[in-house]
């Protein structure tokens, strides 16, 4: 399984560390999660791209790309957090809903429901 590089995710952890900061939290009190949610989104870009040569559910072909232009931009929700339950209406490839909602359920460890709607299949 291909891993998010570490020069790739010192930008997550930037938001990660954000995230801290507007909660209030203690500096790298979520660090002990970051292996386990990047296994995680890591799985996730990986499984994307594989039904994505069967569907097409993004433009996105590679695994970096997917990285930067679906991951990323995703996890920018991170800002309004805490925001309860959310609606990803019109998911497609799941995004940006399933990379807030593994953040809720691994980082977090208190899920708020996220709901993902689409229109096909």
């Amino acid at each position: 399984m291909q891993l998010i590089e570490e020069k790739d995710w010192l930008l997550f952890s930037e938001l990660i560390s954000g995230y801290e900061k507007k909660q209030k939290l203690a500096p790298d009190s979520l660090k002990e999660f970051a292996l386990k949610f990047n296994l995680a989104l890591s799985r996730f870009v990986e499984l994307l791209l594989v039904e994505n040569e069967k569907v097409n559910l993004t433009a996105i072909k590679n695994f970096e790309g997917a990285i930067w232009k679906h991951l990323y931009d995703s996890l920018l929700l991170l800002e309004f957090e805490p925001m309860g339950a959310v609606l990803d209406w019109g998911t497609g490839g799941g995004l940006p809903g399933l990379p807030l909602a593994l953040w809720r359920e691994i980082v977090l460890q208190e899920p708020s429901p996220v709901f993902l709607l689409d229109s096909i299949a």
